[in-house]
């Protein structure tokens, strides 16, 4: 702590352990006056996991992008999208994820993690989702189990493919 001109109360490289009450006081030939103020410090948020930058979703299934924070006190996580709203009815948050069900093309755009700690300080983290089929040489045939829908995949020959 650092004191200038008797007038004013510096603290330099302030901790959480110097949150406190602290009093000043006047004086002078009429009295005595004495004010007190407290002082709350907070760390700012900071991620513990992000989603990607850029995430490629394929229609009719699930999309789970996680993201967590800390901070004191601890931050709480929220989402939003860029321009529009969440996809109602088939997304929901759960322990700082994102999770939309059954993603449609129209679901594409930006994602939005934001960690917010006192209802003041935040910080945000965007993901750009690209909801679009898998472009490739694949034909249904070969059957595989992914996030409880069924996909067929058989890769094309050669000659197929042409």
């Amino acid at each position: 702590m650092r004191y200038h001109n008797s007038s004013a109360l510096q603290i330099l490289h302030v901790c959480k352990e110097d949150s406190d009450a602290y009093f000043c006081s006047a004086t002078n030939l009429l009295g005595r006056v004495e004010k007190k103020t407290l002082l709350v410090v907070v760390s700012l948020p900071r991620f513990t996991a992000k989603p990607p930058v850029k995430v490629v979703a394929v229609p009719g299934y699930t999309l789970t992008l996680n993201c967590s924070a800390i901070g004191d006190p601890q931050p709480v996580i929220s989402w939003k999208r860029l321009v529009s709203q969440l996809p109602v009815g088939r997304s929901q948050q759960i322990n700082g994820a994102l999770v939309i069900r059954n993603i449609a093309k129209s679901d594409t755009g930006n994602y939005i993690c934001v960690a917010t700690s006192a209802g003041v300080f935040d910080v945000e983290t965007v993901t750009y989702v690209n909801v679009n089929i898998p472009k490739g040489r694949f034909i249904l045939k070969e059957q595989f189990n992914v996030d409880r829908k069924v996909l067929q995949l058989k890769k094309k020959s050669r000659k197929e493919a042409l």
